[in-house]
């Protein structure tokens, strides 16, 4: 008995195979049953076990130190940066309503995996019954187990609400696209291209992108109606966006006078395709990468067989990633660099989702479909293991810091250290103290300021001001070159670990005391 296909489109996706009778097989019913909800959602609670610990990068103690300050004052702080605020608002609530009984570091992660969560309430519910199971489960998976995902799942940053609401906004953007929207499907397709927008503004392309998409078809196909629909909602987001509108352009000729990206080069591109491919940035377990280009290769195929039967919704799915890509490595080359590969991560489960609806298309049969299953099973369960011992492993050498480091700790103690990023972390682990950098430009100094957390921001440009200061040093040095330095004018220093306070990759350092 066939799949009874009720919606448009749908049979390009559904399972056309012949249904077993659960009668006749019922445990193999119940183990497939099982698989769909418990592989994803196990991996999911190993993402949220991930949570509790103390690895974090300075962006993000740059948010922990932000939403300490009073909402008048957050709100003051976040126009002088480079991000909308909404992300801001949801961890302050939270830390709010829960931060005297939870770690403020768990909770804001915590924070960070709910719209990982509600992704996956997604595929189980909605898009397993417009698309099918077998699509249901490699979205499932993907959400929590391409490379990645997991790490943006818990930072204490934007990306993780930045790939929900770009996500809805392509989903009300397909109904139309499929000719089965109602009013409603406008109004949520407003709200949810204005959630990116007060998300991140790279989320705000991708919005931008899905806007001009079936626009662009809807002229096409000559459907001037919803084209003209389709051109109110676009008002109405801005509309919508009025409230932060100037504080945006604000934003922008600050970023157009002086940002801190690099120049684009030749390779960008290439770079920001793998890094959606790499378990991490040291490029290791390289076949896991090759299994998933593999997985996005197929994607691509498919979404082309299916663009020539005049279905859309998986190439559109890509190309709301590749439109991104465009538009970020476009602008940084006409205007200034404002371009790094993270900023593609809000649009990263339109691509996913397209590329599983390509597979889709080209696996009718059973036996190609547990192929990508298994293919699919040894990308997310490894790379979700591999990332989570990362993160203890990370967070051990963290703790061990802090042990090490505490017994030296007094009331005039001073931090120094030849890395600016170094001296936000330091801030907020231990508040109240003088946090020098040391013989390096003052780049960051007055963002660090902003979010001092009590904590006196310095810069030290010479060694006899060291001799001078009537205080207890300890000394972060994160290359080398500031011990060497120090020895120089015979400065008598004890080693006390090799260690960090937040991100072992980034900022790891040699710890010593001068006596």
């Amino acid at each position: 008995m066939q799949n009874i296909i009720h919606k448009k489109g749908e049979n390009f996706y559904m399972d056309k195979t012949k249904h077993v009778d659960r009668k006749s097989n019922p445990t193999l019913e119940t183990l497939k049953e099982l698989a769909y909800y418990v592989l994803p959602i196990s991996l999911m609670i190993l993402i949220i076990l991930s949570a509790f610990n103390q690895a974090i990068w300075a962006d993000e103690v740059f948010t922990l130190s932000l939403i300490k300050h009073s909402w008048t004052e957050m709100f003051s702080i976040a126009a002088t940066d480079v991000h909308p605020p909404l992300y801001y608002i949801f961890v302050k609530i939270a830390i709010d309503l829960f931060g005297s009984i939870c770690n403020p570091i768990y909770l804001s992660k915590l924070v960070s995996t709910i719209p990982i969560v509600i992704l996956l309430i997604i595929g189980f519910t909605y898009i397993r019954k417009r698309y099918g199971i077998f699509v249901s489960f490699l979205f499932n998976m993907c959400m929590v187990g391409m490379p990645r995902m997991r790490l943006y799942a818990t930072e204490i940053r934007m990306y993780s609400f930045g790939i929900l609401f770009v996500f809805c906004t392509y989903l009300f953007a397909m109904k139309i696209l499929d000719r089965e929207e109602t009013r409603q499907d406008y109004i949520f397709l407003s709200i949810f291209s204005a959630c990116p927008a007060y998300t991140h503004y790279f989320a705000c392309a991708s919005a931008i992108v899905i806007y001009v998409l079936i626009l662009l078809t809807t002229c096409i196909r000559k459907e001037y109606k919803r084209m003209r629909n389709i051109f109110f909602s676009g008002i109405s987001v801005v509309v919508l966006y009025l409230p932060w509108l100037f504080i945006f352009l604000k934003q922008l000729m600050t970023v157009k006078s002086d940002y801190w990206i690099d120049p684009i080069d030749s390779n960008a591109v290439f770079r920001a395709i793998f890094y959606l491919f790499q378990y991490n940035s040291q490029m290791e377990h390289f076949t896991l990468m090759i299994l998933v280009l593999s997985i996005f290769v197929l994607g691509i195929i498919g979404s082309i067989r299916l663009c020539k039967k005049k279905n859309l919704s998986a190439v559109f799915g890509i190309l709301v990633w590749i439109g991104t890509l465009i538009l970020g490595v476009g602008l940084s080359l006409a205007i200034r660099p404002i371009f790094v590969e993270r900023y593609l991560m809000p649009s990263v489960a339109c691509l996913w989702f397209g590329t599983i609806l390509g597979i889709s298309s080209i696996c009718n049969k059973q036996d190609w479909k547990c192929v990508i299953i298994g293919l699919m099973i040894c990308i997310c369960i490894p790379c979700t293991l591999f990332s989570y011992q990362d993160e203890q492993a990370q967070a051990k050498v963290i703790d061990h810091t802090f042990e090490a480091i505490t017994p030296y700790i007094q009331e005039n103690t001073i931090f120094l250290t030849n890395d600016p990023k170094s001296q936000r972390e330091v801030a907020y682990f231990y508040p109240g103290h003088e946090v020098s950098l040391a013989f390096h430009d003052i780049e960051g100094l007055a963002l660090n300021s902003l979010v001092q957390n009590n904590s006196i921001f310095t810069k030290t440009e010479d060694c006899q001001s060291l001799k001078d200061a009537d205080a207890n040093i300890l000394v972060l040095d994160c290359n080398g070159k500031l011990y060497k330095k120090l020895k120089k004018y015979n400065y008598d220093m004890d080693h006390i670990t090799t260690g960090t306070l937040a991100d072992s990759k980034l900022n790891q350092f040699e710890i010593y005391n001068i006596k």
